[in-house]
This record gives structure tokens, sequence and C-alpha cells, in this order.
């Protein structure tokens, strides 16, 4: 996931704050956000809602059609 994951910022940093987190390093992330499974991907909006999470891999077109689903477009890339 973290390759995938380090395009979608390259791709996207300007539309969308994609940040890792280090689960066994971080244990209060995971605490935080109920991580149980890993990797474990939450999208969030702007003032930190959980809009919709995901526990396993999601592929480059998985992730843009799930931003796109929720309203955020992402057609112009960086």
């Amino acid at each position: 996931m973290k390759g995938i994951l380090e395009e979608f910022h390259e791709n996207y940093s300007n539309k969308i704050n994609v940040q890792m987190v280090d689960v066994w390093k971080q244990s209060d992330m995971a605490e935080k956000y109920s991580i149980r499974v890993v990797p474990t991907l939450i999208f969030l909006d702007s003032k930190g809602e959980e809009l919709f999470r995901n526990e396993g891999v999601m592929s480059m077109k998985q992730l843009e059609n799930k931003w796109e689903e929720l309203g955020y477009s992402l057609q112009e890339r960086n």
C-alpha cells in the first residue's frame, strides 16, 4: 500500500492530504482510529470526520474512484 499511497500523494497532493501512520510506532494513532487490520485506509473530510474506511489493499484506480464517489474531483493531476 505504501507505494500506491506515495504515488497517489504525488498525483493529487494539491487536492487530497495523504498521511501514513506506522501503527507499530504510533500505537496512539492506531487506538484513536480503532485500527485493527493493516492496512486500513481512512478517508477524512477537512473537519476530520470519517467519510470511508477500508480494511485491506486498494488499487490506485479504486482510490481514485472512491474519492470521486465521495464528491472530490481528481480530474486534474499535479
